[in-house]
Order: structure tokens, then sequence, then C-alpha cells
């Protein structure tokens, strides 16, 4: 598959003087396919807005309701064939802040003080599409990520699951502040969500999964990562993965990590960052799968900034096949920021 796009994304402004944030995104691009000795052209126009007005009450609780349009025009390199669909979306972000301050003197660790807040979150989506097989299907994650509910944000909107979207989280951090009081990291971040589907057949009583979040970083050359996805009434761990990653500063990072996906796959992957200068880096990682015995993704990358509005970037990611062919993509983009 070959790809070609061009993105203007229009960062979160305020509308005049009003208490409202907008910000969207516009592409051109096309997409070649290859089914055989047939390699179709499809060309296609994306555009995307959405309409925020931020609401807080003191420095408590805050809600954010919100509105977004996205339409998608495509053809094939001959025009026969063009399509056009329209998609909506209506909601709102819900967050309430509770937190707590405790002395603490450690002058090894530089800790004068903690800080732990606690917020539930509750997240509602409702999306509709004019392509009514795309609303009809409701995808269910494999993943440990947690599933995206805004249709700006998804690359994949043939999976994107439409219809009412009900997210329950609660976020727990745990921040240290310097013997000094002049700066402040997060030792600890501890998240479960669960998504609920009503009124659609989504699952066992259209409810998902718990998706878990577990971030360590005791000291500022180490952090472990732990995501998890929990079946909602065994709490069987259906997937799991653990990231363990090693930093001297701004110069270097090497990660060793692990993925489990419940009677089915066992992969570990290593992984390096390099950052030869302060405009410049170079990366890569590797994976390994347990079952077949064999390397099977390596992403290489490179990325440097010229100033202050330009910077490129090189991807080269190369997958195994399930029947061991190796296929190579290459991506290059050169990026404008005003």
């Amino acid at each position: 598959k070959e790809s070609h796009e061009i993105r203007y994304q229009i960062i979160p402004h305020q509308i005049f003087d009003l208490p409202a944030v907008c910000h969207g995104a516009i592409s051109f691009g096309a997409k070649k396919m290859e089914f055989g000795e047939c390699s179709p052209e499809n060309s296609f126009i994306d555009g995307f807005c959405e309409l925020a007005a931020p609401i807080r009450w003191r420095t408590i609780a805050s809600i954010r309701p919100m509105a977004a349009a996205r339409a998608v025009f495509s053809t094939d390199d001959w025009w026969r064939n063009s399509s056009f669909r329209e998609f909506w979306q209506l909601g709102f972000d819900l967050n309430v802040l509770c937190e707590g301050f405790w002395g603490l003197s450690a002058a090894r660790w530089d800790v004068g003080s903690l800080c732990h807040k606690f917020v539930p979150v509750i997240q509602y989506r409702h999306s509709r599409c004019s392509h009514e097989a795309a609303t009809a299907n409701g995808h269910i994650s494999t993943d440990t990520n947690l599933p995206i509910i805004d249709i700006g944000e998804t690359r994949d909107l043939e999976n994107f699951h439409f219809g009412h979207c009900l997210r329950i989280g609660v976020e727990n951090t745990l921040q240290a502040r310097s013997l000094d009081g002049k700066s402040t990291r997060t030792v600890a971040e501890v998240r479960f969500y669960e998504d609920l589907h009503p009124w659609q057949a989504y699952g066992p009583c259209g409810k998902s999964d718990i998706y878990s979040m577990v971030h360590l970083n005791p000291a500022n050359f180490i952090s472990m990562k732990l995501l998890s996805r929990s079946d909602i009434h065994t709490f069987a761990v259906n997937e799991l993965r653990v990231e363990a990653a090693l930093r001297d500063g701004n110069l270097w990072e090497m990660s060793l990590g692990g993925d489990y996906l419940r009677d089915c796959a066992r992969q570990y992957s290593f992984g390096f960052i390099f950052n030869p200068t302060s405009r410049s880096q170079i990366g890569g990682s590797i994976r390994y799968d347990a079952h077949l015995h064999r390397v099977i993704a390596q992403r290489h990358h490179f990325f440097h900034r010229f100033d202050r509005n330009w910077s490129m970037d090189i991807r080269l990611t190369i997958r195994a096949t399930t029947a061991g062919v190796e296929r190579r993509n290459i991506r290059f983009g050169l990026h404008l920021d005003y």
C-alpha cells in the first residue's frame, strides 16, 4: 500500500471573545492499493472541525461540552466511483479534582512534599454517520490502549464505534516537589477506565473491558509502565503490556517490554532513542514473537528540527507476515508549525 498526504492542522484557539475553543484539520491525499495485477489509486479530501466551550467551577470541577463534524470525499483515479460521507458528534467531558498534600523530607531523592490528585472522569459521545453500513458495525477493541472515541482523532473510520458511548474512569496521580520547591515531577500514575454503550448491543450488557494503566517514575533515570485489559465479569487479564526504561537525561533512552495476549501471543520488544544534538533524534525498536520464534517487526526513525517552524522525520518499518514475507514501509514527513 502506497499513500501520499498533505495535512493542515489548526491548533486550538479561542473564537473572538467568546468562551469557545475551535480546532480542526484538513487533509488531501491519495492511497494506492495492490490487488494482484490491479493497483487502483483512490484520492481523498478529509476535513474535520470541533467546537468546545470549557466551563470551570473554581479549581474543583470542569465540564467541556463539545460538538464536532467531519466530512470525507474519496474517488478513484478514473473518477468513476466516488463517495461522500458525513460524521457528526456531540458530547461532554466532566472532571472533578480532589487533592491532598503531605510534608516529607527525603534528601536522597530530593523530595520535600507529596501531592495526591484523585480525578473521577466522565466522558460522553454520541456519534452519527451518513454511511449506514459503518453505523451498524460495532468494533470491539483488542488493544491495551484506550479506544478512540473522538471522530477527529481516529484514522480508521471503518472500525470506529458509532452510537452512544459513556466512558467512566478514575485517575490517580502522585507528584513530588523538590526540597527547594522549584520543581515538581510525577512519581506515579494509576488510571482505570470502562466504556458503556447503552441502547446498542455491544458485548455483554453493553460494557467493554476494563482498561488499567500504571506508570511509575521513582527517579529521573528509570520508569516503568503497565497496561492491561481485563474482562468486566471475571476480571481475567485478556491482554497485558509491561515496559521498563532507563535514560540518561536527554541524551539517550533504552526500553525493554513484553506483550501478552491471552491464549494467543507472547512478544518481547527492545527500543532505543539517541539525541546527538538538541534538534536531532535517532531511534529504533525490534519486536520478537516467542510463539513464532522470529523477529516480526522493526522500526527505525530519524527526526531533525531545522528551526522554530520547520522539522522533518523519516520512518522505516519492516514487518514479517504470517508467511514469513517481509513488508517494508518508508514514511517521509515535512512539518511546518506556526
